[in-house]
């Protein structure tokens, strides 16, 4: 019992210090901003791949390997995203798109408009 309050003070004194709680905000805005990214990819990916020829060969990069663009001021976020699918003739190609999204909610991005292949 004297350990389990001595442990419950030891957490209040932690969770009171500037440093702990500095550190839990930088925690909670670096989850908040992976979170993103993993629904703005999974969002583009799905839409791409709804247009695709053969959406079942469709093979997208990990997406830490993505490259992000997030403004906050504006509300807007745009992810390139690498595809590996096959075209109408079968053959496999590598072709890269760009994303352009509403991230106001983070949870639940919305696409400003269809994702549209590099060139």
């Amino acid at each position: 019992m004297v350990r389990q309050e001595k442990a419950r003070r030891e957490a209040e004194a932690r969770e009171r210090d500037p440093a702990y709680q500095a550190e839990q905000r930088r925690l909670a805005r670096e989850r908040e901003e992976r979170d993103l990214k993993i629904n703005l990819s999974a969002l583009c990916e799905v839409n791409i791949k709804h247009n695709l020829h053969d959406p079942k060969s469709a093979e997208f990069g990990h997406y830490d390997g993505y490259v992000y663009d997030l403004n906050r001021q504006t509300n807007r976020g745009s992810v390139t995203v690498r595809l590996r699918a096959k075209n109408q003739f079968g053959g496999l190609v590598i072709a890269y798109y760009v994303c352009n999204a509403d991230i106001s909610d983070p949870q639940k991005p919305k696409l400003l408009r269809p994702p549209q292949q590099m060139r």
